[in-house]
């Protein structure tokens, strides 16, 4: 957003800008990147174009209930260990099929468009850290139970696909659907069925 601001609004920044580049005036112009997105982004559409500062309490309970029930797994970016063990046992996928698309480095930094009050902000996203915190409790409770399989022998993603024929990939590759048989993508495509795939195998069938 700030790149953008310094590329393409370029001469024009004095018009957008007439007023300064604080972070009232960065709120106003982007209410909802700026002011509690997550909770605007669960809470439905009329909550997301609110204005700047009018997300309530009421909203975030909302969307608190959105996440905890509508959900099945929570992903927390900054926690690696525990996003590779969500995206294996509740997803059912394999770690070494994952790649990221890197933003391009760019050539040069800058803070001309930053606001010059960042810490103003913090508190106008006060209940989405709330909520991230709710949702960050939930992921760990949900890697609990990850480690208990884990310990109790159950196999993840990468494990269910132990013993399929497929191409040995470096561990930032990705595997594109074509490579593999049928019954690998049915694997990769839902963990319900690579752990109940696990789970017959173990048993010797898919009996009661």
């Amino acid at each position: 957003m700030w790149y953008m601001y310094r590329v393409y609004c370029r001469r024009d920044r004095t018009v957008y800008f007439r007023y300064g580049r604080n972070s009232s005036v960065w709120a106003r112009i982007l209410a909802a990147p700026l002011n509690n997105y997550l909770v605007r982004s669960l809470a439905g559409e009329h909550v997301f174009n609110l204005p700047s500062g009018a997300v309530t309490a009421e909203h975030a309970a909302v969307a608190q209930n959105i996440l905890l029930t509508q959900f099945d797994v929570l992903l927390v970016m900054e926690d690696r260990q525990l996003s590779d063990a969500a995206l294996s046992y509740g997803l059912g996928w394999a770690e070494r099929w994952l790649h990221v698309n890197a933003a391009a480095t760019r050539a040069w930094r800058t803070n001309e468009s930053l606001p010059n009050d960042p810490e103003a902000l913090l508190p106008l996203n006060q209940l989405d850290t709330e909520l991230f915190a709710v949702g960050a409790v939930a992921a760990q409770l949900d890697g609990m139970v990850y480690s208990a399989a884990g310990l109790l022998g159950i196999r993840g993603g990468d494990g269910v696909l132990q013993g399929m024929p497929l191409r040995r990939l470096h561990a930032r590759e990705y595997a594109p659907p074509s490579m593999l048989t049928p019954a690998q993508r049915e694997v990769v495509r839902c963990g319900i069925v690579g752990r109940q795939a696990h789970a017959a195998s173990s048993r010797g069938g898919l009996g009661p």
